[in-house]
């Protein structure tokens, strides 16, 4: 298998998450609210887009503005959503105050990449004393996106110790292991959450990964016919068990 498919396949698979969605105040207009509620439940993110470019246009607003960002953010689009965050970040001075933000120009260079920026931002923010979950667990997954894996290890047990989701700190306590090709070690993480009843599908995928790798094909064709993932499971399996360890940059989820 070429290396460019075994990326477009992994790219699909080793999944760091990122946990919570930035969530401003809504103190816009209500009839923005009601349409953003409709939208949001189908995952309209283009109509939600043109809802908030639309506000925009008519008044500037911070909330606004801010909101217009997530959405390009959850979109896919981080330039879009770098673009119209980055005046709201040169006029930030107070880091407490305006953490949202940051989260939200944090989230976006992870996507982009921009993993070194995006540990300054962090440990500036850190070293201010404002620390929680999604701190630490942005922190981590850009230490690990840089091959500092005992440091992103230690960044989830932070984060973890903060209350961050279970689902969240185990998944990318398994991609760290698996990155280290100690595919048993992440699916003792995987399985116990998945067995739980957790369908995160990033959770199911990275486990349907590791188990292929350590050759229970039996039980990955299970899961994968069971979550309805592809009409074809053998087909994915063998693509899957072709796949040597990549030296792959992982990214952040949205």
């Amino acid at each position: 298998m070429s290396q460019k498919m075994n990326r477009i396949i992994l790219s699909t698979i080793l999944i760091l998450l990122t946990g919570c969605a930035v969530s401003p105040k809504k103190d816009y207009q209500p009839d923005a609210i009601k349409q953003e509620s409709v939208l949001i439940k189908s995952k309209n993110y283009p109509g939600l887009i043109a809802l908030y470019r639309n506000l925009l246009q008519k008044k500037e607003d911070s909330t606004v503005r801010l909101k217009l960002s997530e959405f390009y953010y959850l979109s896919g689009d981080n330039d879009s959503s770098l673009y119209y965050l980055e005046p709201l970040i040169s006029k930030s001075h107070d880091l407490k105050k305006d953490e949202k933000i940051h989260l939200l120009h944090v989230k976006n260079l992870i996507k982009k990449d921009r993993n070194e920026e995006a540990q300054i931002i962090i440990e500036n923010i850190l070293k201010n004393n404002i620390k929680s979950a999604e701190w630490f667990n942005l922190y981590g997954i850009s230490l690990a996106n840089t091959g500092s894996f005992l440091k992103a290890e230690n960044a989830f047990k932070q984060s973890r110790d903060l209350f961050i989701s279970d689902s969240t700190v185990l998944n990318n306590f398994a991609v760290l292991a698996i990155l280290k090709n100690d595919y048993k070690k992440a699916i003792s993480f995987l399985l116990p959450e998945y067995l739980n009843g957790n369908k995160d599908p990033k959770l199911i995928h990275n486990l349907i990964f590791c188990l292929v790798q350590i050759k229970d094909n039996s039980y990955a064709k299970k899961i994968i016919e069971m979550e309805k993932i592809s009409d074809y499971p053998d087909k994915l399996i063998k693509a899957l068990s072709q796949i040597s360890q990549p030296n792959l940059s992982i990214k952040g989820k949205k």
